[in-house]
């Protein structure tokens, strides 16, 4: 498993020469966009699909100043990725530009070549828990590529006229809501999406304060839609959102009694916590939303550990090493890029 930080970075200013700058200026004059073919163009990838249109745009409720709750709601990174493809004659690239014990910031940038302007964007992201202590090695890179991702966004967002990306997002959310005829099948459709992140039906209907399915609106319909976009993009995350703790993981220690390893836990609870563990890490059939116990096997199998090839068969000394292998898998969703 590779997780080191994986930087997005196309052209960065300070590794391109005077004449490779020249030549990209030249060419984007020579060929300059149409922005009549670009807004077609994109609303045409953003409407492609149903998934696709609903990974548009994110919204959120905060808890405003005075009590109340407000409403954030935009674009998200998938219209900026489109924007991006479609806007031609640019470069964009990110990069950690602080690496503190606390905090980290990434820095995107985004390069209109064919107009001769630039935006930059910083995004700042703590790296430690509630408790104080700095998150592991694999959770900062985690961190950084999900920060770094959303600088992206935001220096994308700032360089394209954003009348222009709001009118894609525009069509990208009546396509994702759809209608009266068609909210059943939406509605089940982000039942789906949100079960294979860990959160189940009950979940979701306590969130919008609602009964039943049944009762759920159009309006509520936009929520869950925005929602699920927001946590995709790492705007926000599960914990926060659906009042869960910061971390699920047990403490699966041993003891050691009389020569012999023992779990402090029995057999039985313990495959309970690793069945959850692994719906909550992803490994959901999609047509059923059960614990899909092939792909789970594969996984645990890859950690290449010998005798460890069965969910249902971890040696005492290895439990809390698959544990933590799931708990990183679940993190990494958190702040999925």
């Amino acid at each position: 498993m590779n997780n080191e930080l994986q930087k997005t970075q196309v052209y960065q200013p300070e590794i391109m020469n005077r004449e490779e700058i020249d030549i990209q200026i030249a060419t984007a004059k020579k060929y300059p966009r149409n922005l009549d073919h670009f807004v077609k163009n994109a609303t045409t990838l953003a409407t492609q699909d149903i998934e696709i249109a609903a990974s548009c745009n994110y919204r959120l409720e905060r808890k405003s100043k005075g009590g109340g709750t407000k409403i954030i709601e935009g674009p998200s990174i998938r219209v900026a990725e489109i924007a991006l493809h479609e806007y031609g004659n640019c470069r964009v690239y990110s990069t950690i530009s602080e690496d503190g014990n606390n905090s980290v910031v990434a820095e995107g940038v985004f390069m209109d070549l064919e107009k001769n302007i630039a935006t930059k964007e910083q995004v700042h992201r703590s790296v430690v828990t509630k408790t104080g202590q700095r998150y592991s090695v694999d959770m900062v890179n985690v961190t950084k590529n999900a920060a770094c991702s959303i600088a992206i966004r935001n220096a994308i967002l700032r360089g394209i006229p954003r009348a222009f990306v709001n009118k894609v997002a525009a069509e990208a959310k009546k396509v994702a809501i759809g209608n009266k005829s068609t909210i059943k099948s939406r509605i089940k459709l982000m039942f789906k999406k949100f079960l294979e992140i860990g959160v189940d039906k009950d979940m979701v209907l306590k969130k919008i304060n609602k009964p039943t399915e049944n009762d759920i609106n159009l309006s509520d319909l936009e929520t869950l839609i925005g929602l699920f976009a927001a946590i995709s993009g790492g705007d926000a995350t599960i914990e926060e959102q659906f009042s869960l703790k910061t971390s699920t993981k047990p403490n699966i220690k041993v003891e050691v009694t009389g020569g012999t390893t023992q779990p402090v836990i029995d057999d039985d609870s313990f495959l309970g916590i690793i069945e959850d563990l692994a719906l909550q890490a992803g490994f959901v059939n999609k047509k059923d939303g059960s614990l899909d116990t092939t792909s789970l096997n594969q996984a645990i199998e890859g950690l290449q550990i010998p005798d460890l090839n069965n969910y249902k068969k971890i040696p005492v000394d290895q439990q809390q090493t698959v544990v933590d292998f799931l708990q990183f898998r679940i993190d990494s969703k958190k702040v999925k890029l």
